[in-house]
């Protein structure tokens, strides 16, 4: 496939547009044969044999993460709670609130369940309710 040469493409943030200067790359519609991947420069590669502590994440090996998920592209791990707990809005693990029998958990947070049995929004608010 012929390069079709450089494109803008617009990228829509807010109320604001962009234009993206995008590289040509003729290998954009070509996929690699089975057993290899597009690697960084466009070309097709063997991707690396990981080891068994380890996952393949963008052609790299990179170590499994303790709860067996796979890292970020960036090496890091996904902060988990551990069972039975969640995030609080500061970012701490804290045990998950039990609510009473009359109420309903909303986003880690007890509200009463609304008149209609429905459950309230993120404010605790009825959709009812004015």
């Amino acid at each position: 496939m012929k390069s079709i040469g450089r494109l803008l493409l617009p990228l829509f943030l807010g109320l604001s547009l962009l234009f993206v200067l995008c590289a040509p790359d003729s290998r954009a519609a070509e996929a690699c044969p089975p057993g290899k991947v597009q690697g960084p420069k466009g070309d097709c590669v063997v991707p690396p044999t990981c080891g068994p502590t380890q996952v393949l994440v963008l052609n790299r090996c990179l170590e499994k993460c303790l709860d067996g998920s796979s890292p970020n592209v960036d090496g890091k791990c996904p902060k988990v709670c551990p069972q039975g707990k969640v995030f609080n809005a500061k970012g701490e693990c804290v045990p998950i609130p039990t609510c009473g029998p009359t109420q309903v958990l909303v986003l880690n947070r007890c509200f009463e369940k609304c008149p209609d049995g429905s459950s309230p929004s993120i404010s605790g608010r009825c959709s009812g309710a004015h």
